[in-house]
């Protein structure tokens, strides 16, 4: 290979590593034996060069919400969670009317199951079917937890409604496991029907008892079996997301340990809402291709659908 063969290939890696969303660097990162981890860091100082008045105009932007003092920090930094009773969140019985309108359309029918153990009956695709769904996942009430625990306006990665029904499944997302696309993010687990023990309810560990089982365990970025977890905490640190029809839980998935659809004889319908902060290592996987028709001249929804 020649001197300006091996310039051009150079440069071709360079470029695509500066234009990386993340997957490229923390893959070469573990290649070298530096760590899958090494790469967030790093990625996140490339979006930064990337972009560099983006943090201050995420950060100033959280003054255009209309914030509610009963949501004031409402997810706790040590524990990595909050609690959102039913009948609170505004908006909520308008979206608990349309998702269970939308499971029963589709169940059994549907075209994103996923995972065997749950269909997927709403996808990224119906923000711009349902304007009152994007409304609600960028409404100011949610989008004040969420900056107030990510530090400045994030970006929504995802809008889903789970179906899960009676199953004898034990796999994939229900075992134990953190998620991978940052160091912290924010999930929104919004219960549709009443959720309880049976119904396969979202279950997780806070944070700072995760913390420490990562501490103990070998390769924690895996799914995890019960008993290797159990070893190093008990079953009373266990929160499960049950509740009434609108309950919320908001749950950072990088720093709690958790797995939901382990049924019981139930069934569970739950809207997951997420977002990820503007400079992680991670992009969505299924993009939601937001309209910049949607919200003209709205600094803070343009923001938070990534427009800007």
């Amino acid at each position: 290979m020649t001197d300006r063969s091996i310039l051009q290939k150079s440069r071709r890696v360079l470029h695509s590593l500066w234009n990386s969303d993340g997957r490229q660097i923390i893959y070469y990162c573990a290649r070298l034996g530096l760590g899958g981890e090494t790469g967030y860091p790093i990625t996140r100082t490339l979006r930064y060069m990337r972009h560099p008045t983006a943090h201050l105009r995420r950060k100033s932007a959280r003054a255009l919400i209309k914030r509610d003092p009963a949501f004031e920090n409402l997810v706790d930094r040590k524990t990595g969670y909050g609690v959102i009773p039913a009948g609170t969140l505004p908006g909520t019985d308008k979206i608990v009317e349309l998702v269970r309108k939308l499971r029963d359309e589709r169940d059994s029918v549907s075209t994103l199951r996923g995972e065997p153990f749950r269909e997927t009956i709403l996808g990224p695709g119906d923000l711009h079917t349902y304007p009152e769904l994007r409304e609600f996942a960028t409404s100011d009430a949610i989008l004040q937890i969420a900056s107030d625990y990510l530090g400045g306006i994030p970006v929504l990665a995802a809008t889903l409604g789970w179906w899960s029904k009676d199953n004898d499944y034990l796999e994939s997302s229900q075992l134990y496991h953190v998620d991978s696309n940052d160091r912290h993010e924010l999930k929104f687990f919004i219960n549709i029907e009443d959720v309880g023990p049976n119904d396969g309810p979202f279950t997780f560990i806070p944070a700072d008892t995760t913390e420490r089982i990562i501490k103990k365990i070998d390769s924690p970025r895996r799914r995890i079996e019960d008993e290797e977890i159990f070893a190093h905490c008990t079953e009373d640190d266990v929160i499960e997301a049950t509740g009434p029809a609108g309950t919320t839980f908001a749950v950072d998935g990088c720093r709690c340990m958790h797995f939901g659809a382990r049924m019981n004889g139930g069934t569970r319908l739950v809207l997951l809402v997420e977002f990820y902060s503007y400079f992680s290592p991670m992009s969505p996987q299924v993009p939601m291709n937001p309209s910049p028709d949607w919200y003209p001249g709205d600094k803070l929804r343009s923001l938070a659908l990534g427009l800007e």
